[in-house]
C-alpha cells in the first residue's frame, strides 16, 4: 500500500470518528436540553406559578360553613394533587371497572350483564351526557365516547371518563364511533355525540365490538352490519347478544334496535336530542319481560311523557317497517 494510500484511510478513519463524536454530542446535547427544560419546568411550577389559586383546609372549611352539603359544587375528580414535583390526578374509585369488561373482555367465571342492567347502564350514561349537552354552562360535547369511557360503581351506576389532561390538535374520537358529519366536517356538535351514544347501545344490546376485524367484511363494523338487521322485522332477534340466552322482553328489543337506528342516522339533523335519549330508555327500560303477551292500547300512549309520544311513534314506525318521515327532526 502505497504512503498515498495510507493518508486517504488515515483521513478517512478521521472525519468518520468526528462526525461520530459530533452526532454523539448533538444527541447528548439535545437529550441533556430537554431534561433541563422538563426540570425548569416542574421547578417553575412547583413554585405557585399556577393559574388556579391554592386554599388551605381551613379556608376551604370557612368557606363551606363546615363541608355542609347546602355548599357542594360537584363530586368525583377535580384535577390534581400538587406537592412538589409530583403531579397525582385522583379520581374516584370505580370498583366494576369499565363497560367493556363486562360487555365485550368476559372472564371465564364472569356472569354477563342482564338485559334490564344493560338498559340501566345505558339510561345512566346517556344521563351523563345529557348533563354535559344542557345543564352544564358551558355546554360540553364529550370527544371520546365509547364502553371503555364508561366506568362503573360499586352498584354499577355509570361514570364517563375520558383523558382530557392536555390540549392536542389530534383528531377526536375513535374509529367506528366517530359520526359521518364530524368526518366531512370536523366539527364536533351534540349530534355527533348522539350517534356515538347510538353505537355504544348497539355495542350494549348486542355484545359485539364496534370494529371486528376478526368476522366477515360486511360484519366487521358494528353500523353497517346492524343497518340491514333494522329494516327487517323478522331478524331483530337476531341482534340480541347471545349471552343473554333469550332472557329479554321482545317489545323492548325492538324498540330498542329501532331507537339505536335513530341515533345513528346520517343525517344529524335528525337524530334525537340527548334528554329525549333519556326519556325514551326511562320508558323502555320499564317494559318487562310478561308484557310481550300484552296488546298495547291508546291508554298507555297517553301514558307517556308528551315530549316521548311522538319520539315513540317514530320508533314504533321503524320498527313495524313502515316509512320514516322526511325531513322529521327531534
Amino acid at each position: 500500500m502505497t504512503n498515498e494510500h495510507r493518508t486517504l484511510i488515515l483521513v478517512s478513519n478521521s472525519i468518520k470518528s468526528s462526525s461520530d463524536c459530533f452526532f454523539s454530542d448533538c444527541v447528548k446535547y439535545s437529550v441533556s436540553s430537554r431534561r433541563r427544560y422538563i426540570a425548569a419546568e416542574i421547578e417553575k411550577f412547583g413554585k405557585g406559578n399556577i393559574s388556579a389559586q391554592a386554599f388551605t383546609f381551613r379556608e376551604l372549611c370557612l368557606a363551606s360553613q363546615n363541608f355542609d352539603c347546602e355548599s357542594l359544587l360537584g363530586s368525583g375528580g377535580f384535577g390534581y394533587c400538587s406537592d412538589g414535583d409530583q403531579r397525582i390526578l385522583v379520581y374516584e374509585f370505580m370498583p366494576n371497572g369499565s363497560l367493556e369488561g363486562h360487555l365485550l373482555e368476559l372472564g371465564p367465571d364472569q356472569k354477563p350483564l342482564d338485559w334490564y342492567m344493560r338498559m340501566k347502564i345505558a339510561a345512566g350514561a346517556a344521563r351523563g351526557l345529557a348533563y354535559l349537552h344542557e345543564t352544564a354552562n358551558p355546554p360540553v360535547i364529550y370527544p371520546d365516547f365509547k364502553v371503555s369511557n364508561i366506568l362503573l360503581d360499586e352498584n354499577f351506576n355509570p361514570k364517563s371518563n375520558s383523558d382530557r389532561t392536555h390540549v392536542s390538535t389530534r383528531v377526536m374520537g375513535t374509529y367506528g364511533y366517530c359520526a359521518p358529519d364530524y368526518a366531512c366536517t370536523s366539527k364536533l356538535t351534540v349530534k355527533s355525540d348522539v350517534y356515538s351514544f347510538g353505537v355504544v347501545f348497539l355495542e350494549i344490546i348486542t355484545g359485539r365490538r364496534v370494529i371486528d376485524s376478526s368476522r366477515p367484511s360486511e360484519e366487521k363494523n358494528i353500523v353497517m352490519w346492524a343497518r340491514p338487521l333494522i329494516a327487517d322485522k323478522k331478524k331483530l332477534h337476531l341482534m340480541a347478544d347471545p349471552l343473554l340466552e333469550g332472557n329479554y322482553p321482545i317489545k323492548a328489543l325492538y324498540k330498542d334496535l329501532a331507537f339505536a337506528a335513530m341515533c345513528l342516522q346520517e343525517d344529524a339533523n335528525t337524530r334525537p336530542l340527548i334528554s329525549k335519549v333519556v326519556t325514551l330508555l326511562e320508558y323502555i327500560s320499564n317494559i318487562k319481560k310478561h308484557d310481550d303477551h300484552k296488546e298495547e292500547t291508546p291508554d298507555d300512549t297517553f301514558k307517556s311523557p308528551p315530549a316521548l309520544q311522538t319520539i315513540t311513534s317514530h320508533v314504533d314506525r321503524i320498527a313495524n317497517n313502515k316509512p320514516n318521515c322526511v325531513g322529521e327532526r327531534y
